[in-house]
Formats: C-alpha cells, sequence, structure tokens
C-alpha cells in the first residue's frame, strides 16, 4: 500500500505534491472542504480545485458524496502527514495549521455572529467579521464543520496556540449549547479553560469558565458548575471585565435555581442584577431579569415574578440587535408563574409561543423543556391524554442529547 502512494505520489505536479503533504495536517481526521484546503495551501480556491481533481485521479484522496468534501483514508492521510514532516520545515508546517486554524476562527466567529449579533465577545477574531447571508446559511456550516472544529481546538491546544483555542470555543457557543451537543462543549471547553490560564488572560479565562460551567449544568453536576462559576467570578474582578464578572455571578444565582434554593437564588440574583446595571450593557441586565422573575417565582412570589417577566419579551426585541432567543426564555419563565398561579391557560400559551421561537432557534434542549412544562399544564387541568403527548415530544428530544432528563421523562410516562 505504501509503494502505490509513492508511486502515485511520484506522478505529481510540485504544487498538487505539496497540497498533498499539507492535507496531512488538516486537523483531526474530518474530511476537509474546498475552503479548508485552500487555506492549508495558501492559495486561492480555484487553483486548489485544480490540484485536487489531480490527487482524485491518482487515487490519493476522493471526493465526499454530494457535499463538496474531500476524504483522505487512514493510510493517505499518515502517508501525507509522514511526506509533509520530511519535506517541509517546522515554519512551513506551522504556517499552514495556523492558516487553517484561521481558517476555521473565521468561519466559527462568522456564523455566531449571524446567529446571535448582539452578545459581547472577547476574541480579537470577532472584530469585523463578515456574516452569513442568513441564519440557514450559518447553522449549515457549523453542523458541516463540526468535527473539525472540535478537531480544530485540539490542535491549537497542542501546539500552544492558547487564541486560537479559547477563541474558537468562544464562537462555538451557540452550536454546543443550542444544539446540544455536550460532549463537544466540555471537552473543547476544559481545553478552552487550560489555554486562557495559560496564556495568562484572565478574561478569557472568565469567559470560558463560564461557559464550561453551563455545560455541567445540563449534565446534572451543577456542584462543579458552581466551581467553575465561582473561579470565573474570581478571574473577571482580577480581570476588571465587569461584564464576566457579572455573567458569572447570574450564573452562580442559576446554580441555586436548578438546586431549588429558591430564596439564595433571589438574593444571589438581585447582586447579579445590581452588577449588571452598572456595566450598562442592556442585555446583560434583561437576562438578569429573566433569572431573577425566575427565581421569585420558585420561591412563592408570583405577583413579583410577573411584574420583573412581563415586559421582558417586547425589552429583548426592542434591543438594538433583538434576541429571540432571551424572548423565549422570558416566555418561559411567565408561563412557569401563571401556571404558578394557577392559570394553565394562560402559561399554555406562554410555553407555545416559547416553543415556536425555540424551533426556530434550533435549542433542542430548550424544545424538550417546554414539552416538558405543557406536560405541566395539562397534568393541573386533569388532561391526562395531552400530558402523556406532550411527555411524548419531550422523550425523544432529551435522549438524543443523552441528556439525564430523559430518565425522568421515562419515568413519568411509564
Amino acid at each position: 500500500m505504501r509503494a502505490d502512494f509513492e508511486d502515485s505520489y511520484r506522478r505529481l505536479t510540485p504544487d498538487a505534491a505539496r497540497l498533498f503533504r499539507l492535507l496531512g495536517l488538516h486537523p483531526g481526521e474530518g474530511d476537509p472542504s474546498l475552503g479548508a484546503a485552500a487555506a492549508l495551501a495558501g492559495r486561492p480556491e480555484a487553483e486548489v480545485a485544480d490540484l485536487l481533481r489531480r490527487l482524485v485521479a491518482e487515487d490519493l484522496v476522493a471526493t465526499a458524496p454530494g457535499d463538496g468534501r474531500f476524504r483522505l483514508s487512514g493510510r493517505a492521510r499518515e502517508y501525507a502527514a509522514g511526506r509533509a514532516e520530511r519535506d517541509e520545515t517546522q515554519r512551513a508546517r506551522d504556517a499552514a495549521s495556523r492558516r487553517v486554524l484561521d481558517f476555521y476562527l473565521a468561519g466559527a466567529a462568522a456564523a455566531d455572529v449571524t446567529l446571535d449579533p448582539g452578545r459581547w465577545r472577547l476574541a480579537p477574531a470577532f472584530d469585523g467579521v463578515r456574516r452569513f447571508a442568513d441564519k440557514d446559511g450559518a447553522w449549515a456550516w457549523l453542523e458541516a464543520e463540526r468535527e473539525n472544529l472540535r478537531a480544530a481546538v485540539e490542535t491549537a491546544y497542542a501546539h500552544g496556540w492558547d487564541e486560537y483555542a479559547w477563541g474558537l470555543c468562544e464562537a462555538l457557543w451557540h452550536l454546543c449549547s443550542l444544539r446540544g451537543y455536550y460532549r463537544d462543549w466540555i471537552g473543547t471547553h476544559e481545553l478552552g479553560v487550560r489555554s486562557a490560564v495559560r496564556g495568562g488572560d484572565r478574561a478569557a479565562e472568565a469567559r470560558m469558565r463560564t461557559q464550561l460551567g453551563y455545560a455541567l449544568i445540563g449534565r446534572d453536576r451543577a456542584g462543579d458548575a458552581a466551581r467553575e462559576f465561582t473561579a470565573a467570578r474570581e478571574a473577571a474582578r482580577a480581570a476588571g471585565d465587569r461584564r464576566g464578572e457579572a455573567a458569572a455571578g447570574e450564573a452562580l444565582g442559576v446554580v441555586l435555581i436548578v438546586r431549588e434554593r429558591w430564596a439564595e437564588a433571589v438574593e444571589a440574583l438581585e447582586d447579579g442584577l445590581r452588577l449588571a446595571e452598572e456595566t450598562g450593557d442592556p442585555r446583560l441586565v434583561l437576562s438578569a431579569r429573566v433569572h431573577l422573575g425566575r427565581a421569585v417565582s420558585g420561591a412563592g412570589d408570583q405577583e413579583r415574578a410577573v411584574r420583573i417577566l412581563g415586559p421582558l419579551p417586547d425589552d429583548f426585541l426592542a434591543l438594538a440587535e433583538p434576541d429571540r432567543y432571551g424572548r423565549g426564555r422570558a416566555l418561559t419563565g411567565l408561563g412557569q408563574a401563571y401556571l404558578r398561579r394557577g392559570h394553565p391557560d394562560a402559561a399554555i400559551n406562554f410555553f407555545g409561543q416559547a416553543l415556536e421561537i425555540m424551533r426556530a432557534e434550533r435549542a433542542s434542549e430548550r424544545q424538550a423543556d417546554l414539552w416538558c412544562h405543557l406536560a405541566d399544564a395539562a397534568r393541573f387541568r386533569r388532561d391526562t391524554d395531552a400530558e402523556r403527548a406532550a411527555l411524548s415530544r419531550a422523550r425523544p428530544l432529551y435522549e438524543a442529547l443523552d441528556s439525564p432528563k430523559a430518565a425522568g421523562v421515562a419515568a413519568r410516562l411509564g
């Protein structure tokens, strides 16, 4: 087999041989796109497309059906990497790796900004980034590159290129959190935390720990999440990053909500709201109010909860960059408050509006949560059939995410 590779390799033009070598440096084992191949080579896509056709003709590379990607077998990838090690200088190999990391970071940043333009960000990659034409295009790119993006974080960390590693993690927030890819989320963000710590960037450390902590909550690891959020708050304070401190403080309040320690959650989130207001970031303020309203509702004061939550759905839409996901969270909180007040019909209305938003935002776990809330409303109305139907919609969503909540839904159905 190696002899076959060598014979094919010798027949290549110098440019085609160089491209083949550099393909061996592509992160992970995912199939590179034409754009990624062009980034590795540092050449225009049109030129690289011609070279790739030559590699395909020599059976060194295969075309992946239907998606414009190129596939190297494990043996071909190993041979290409060996040739790169032999025939390229360390400087040339590093330059190629940085170029392809730039490609993935720029794409992930563009997709993240397209999906949520109003979110505050730290990584330089977001400065002046061009958006995708629409959200569908952003989602399609993220989903298609998911394996390569995870590998890009691992490659950046292994090379000690810390800003790439945590910058990619910051850009993967929507892919991981809305789609519920917890394995990718936790694995990449643990490296993101280590990279930020290794690089001495306390603001980035706070961002990474906060994003990681929310993944841990989703895995039913509230204690671990609380430790990450506490460390995030300390790192943000050390960096003088008020927004990072406010976000971490809010997250600590969310842990208390998860643990149903309602009075403590109210106190923590009132402090968090004051800090958010000091930052002057209206979106942070609205987010803090959502969680405060949830905590107040859990503590039993539904009148105050409704006063806090009532204006928020419209307020999220009134932001300079409207936040539909935030609107969905506020509607969910309102539904819970109205259900606790004994008004299931109003609750169902709010949950239904929120569910449509979460579908549009592709927020899989939030959809499952809302089906469970609708089941709670049906139970309140003693409508067993509607309760079972709602739970039956939640169960496969949770199971697809390997969520700990799936077992509770299954038991309730049983």
